[in-house]
């Protein structure tokens, strides 16, 4: 059983210690008219490896008494969140995009207290019931089995890249400018380059962002010292990231 903490009326499941949100929960703020096709967008997505096995956590829903086939549910983390969102397509994702931000934000300020949930238990009440639901979970597991080892290879597939695409990503979760042209699918130095003058200028040898944009919370630009020098590094955020994906779909 996972914690569950109210945020800014969102809620999230903290999961071995990982904040997520559930797929029906998002699908409703995002406006969907049938909330269960955000879990076909998320399916697809793992399939064609545009989410990562580790940023999604699966597990079954429980039946009803009725009978019927459980169905998958998904929590995703912060980045599949965001790739999810901009998935969409839908009319507030700019907005849910903005306000699941500030959610992860507040969560990890570490102010916040998990509300005690109860476990909730739907018994089936005839024998023929329980039977049906055995065989509905036994059949489910088996899918969901084949679905782990599949991810699993996966994952080991494309160990070495997330190896590598991690060095470019710090605790923050900000993105290194070569490091957003790869999370966007371009090219990182002729990402870079296109975004030279309208939000790059050199602070001398340094790529520095536009104030505009660093206030609209595209890029943060932070200091470091190398050897008793200030050194400017310029980052895209998670935002940014959102926002230049949309503009490459546009083009």
């Amino acid at each position: 059983m996972s914690d569950l903490i109210s945020i800014d009326n969102y809620e999230l499941h903290v999961i071995d210690g990982k904040p997520m949100i559930k797929d029906l929960d998002l699908a409703k703020k995002l406006g969907f008219s049938r909330p269960t096709n955000i879990r076909k967008n998320i399916t697809r997505m793992l399939s064609k490896r545009q989410l990562k096995a580790e940023e999604v956590c699966s597990t079954v829903e429980q039946t009803t008494s009725l009978g019927g086939r459980p169905a998958s549910t998904y929590y995703l983390d912060e980045k599949a969140t965001l790739k999810v969102i901009t998935k969409s397509e839908t009319e507030n994702a700019d907005a849910i995009t903005d306000e699941m931000i500030e959610v992860f934000i507040k969560y990890r300020s570490g102010t916040l207290q998990p509300i005690q949930q109860e476990p909730v238990f739907d018994i089936p009440k005839t024998y023929a019931g329980a039977l049906r639901l055995a065989a509905d979970k036994m059949e489910e597991n088996e899918r969901l089995e084949q679905e782990k080892l599949l991810l699993e290879c996966r994952v080991e597939e494309d160990a070495p890249k997330v190896e590598f695409y991690d060095e470019f990503v710090n605790k923050d979760g900000l993105y290194t400018l070569q490091n957003a042209g790869r999370a966007l699918q371009q090219r990182p130095n002729k990402f870079i380059q296109s975004m030279k003058g309208q939000y790059l200028f050199y602070q001398g040898t340094a790529l520095v962002a536009k104030v505009q944009y660093i206030q609209q919370g595209i890029f943060e630009v932070k200091s470091t010292i190398i050897d008793d020098k200030a050194r400017l590094q310029t980052y895209v955020t998670p935002k940014g990231i959102q926002y230049f994906a949309k503009k490459l779909s546009a083009a």
